[in-house]
């Protein structure tokens, strides 16, 4: 048995529900594994309760000099932490790590580099700088900065040189919440169908992925479209021609259990990627993965063993129909893919080592 680190590690994250939540619970059980102790701090608006557990207030303001972000960073030292880890650099915690980088070794995670196309718009513009300008001082002042791909580090590295040499990498595993699966009520004890998971965004390409589906004219198989977000009148009509399922609604986490373990395979279309949770997830599961040709997916996809790459509609089309009927010779690849590369436990080691937090 591996002795642990002495001291406390620290996890904090300002997001009350969703994939960022997700992942800094995650965080908090592999750290457990690791520290002698690990705490996880959320906001007192998150239900999420336990031993381990600290809340704070959230707030997001842009006063200079508001007295609000030292008392956390100061709340925060007072565990004494061997290390902290923030599970992201908005607003509210590069504000708040500026001040705790001062107390102890802080790690700021960026998930995206660049906003997603579906958030630059003029009325979110200015905001995306105030936020850009509090992270650039989070990331002068913090211990080192966290990026989730290869795809997402050599970016980050590209657009911020001066930030380069703190920079280190975790590649994104799967965050699996404790939970009984139960079949969405939509689902009707459909299996073996192709699934599309997450928020429907327009960079996800919906689009492409109902474009494609239509064309297969003969033995379509079952295609599953299930998230929040607003879908554009002209994909429902696709989606109402084709015979594709829509589940457009908040997915609570047994039901995403459901879903991956009754899918024969995950479809990424996306037009645009740094990393994905939803890739990982499928290989958690079992599940193999048809992914555009992106740097933030195909880094994770072995082509043809853990799943298919495709770089045109017609691929997307084919890709499809061969995974309808080859995706359970494939599980075995994924599992193996999975504990190599996206343990947590091995990949936060290997990262700790590389920035001599592992003593």
């Amino acid at each position: 048995m591996r002795d642990k680190i002495s001291g406390i590690a620290v996890v904090i994250t300002a997001n009350k529900t969703g994939g960022v939540l997700q992942f800094a619970v995650q965080m908090r059980e592999v750290f457990a594994k690791l520290y002698e102790q690990a705490v996880l701090f959320l906001p007192s608006d998150c239900t999420m309760k336990g031993k381990h557990i600290r809340h704070f207030a959230r707030h997001n303001s842009l006063v200079p000099f508001d007295p609000y972000y030292k008392k956390l960073a100061e709340c925060i030292a007072a565990c004494n932490p061997k290390m902290v880890f923030a599970c992201e650099s908005r607003l509210m915690i590069s504000r708040m790590a500026v001040f705790l980088a001062k107390q102890s070794p802080c790690y700021l995670c960026v998930h995206d580099v660049r906003p997603h196309p579906s958030y630059r718009n003029a009325a979110v513009f200015w905001k995306n700088t105030v936020i850009q300008f509090f992270s650039q001082r989070a990331w002068r002042a913090c211990t080192g900065i966290v990026l989730l791909s290869r795809k997402s580090l050599g970016e980050f590295q590209k657009y911020y040189p001066q930030h380069a040499d703190k920079c280190g990498l975790i590649p994104l595993g799967a965050h699996v919440p404790d939970v009984k699966a139960k079949e969405p009520r939509e689902l009707q004890g459909r299996k073996k169908y192709l699934l599309f998971f997450g928020r429907i965004e327009k960079y996800k390409g919906i689009s492409i992925l109902l474009d494609a589906y239509q064309k297969i004219e003969k033995n379509r198989p079952q295609l599953v479209i299930a998230g929040e977000g607003i879908v554009p009148e002209d994909d429902k009509m696709a989606m109402e021609k084709s015979g594709a399922l829509l589940i457009n609604r908040y997915i609570q986490d047994s039901e995403m259990a459901a879903l991956f373990q009754n899918c024969s395979c995950v479809v990424l279309p996306y037009t645009e990627a740094s990393q994905s949770g939803v890739l990982s997830m499928a290989y958690y599961f079992g599940k193999p993965v048809i992914v555009s040709n992106l740097p933030g997916l195909r880094e994770f996809v072995v082509h043809n063993k853990t799943g298919y790459i495709f770089r045109s509609r017609e691929e997307l089309k084919d890709a499809l129909v061969r995974m309808s009927e080859k995706s359970c010779d494939m599980a075995e690849a994924v599992r193996c893919y999975y504990g190599e590369h996206m343990s947590w436990e091995k990949n936060v080691t290997a990262w700790l080592s590389s920035c001599g937090e592992n003593r």
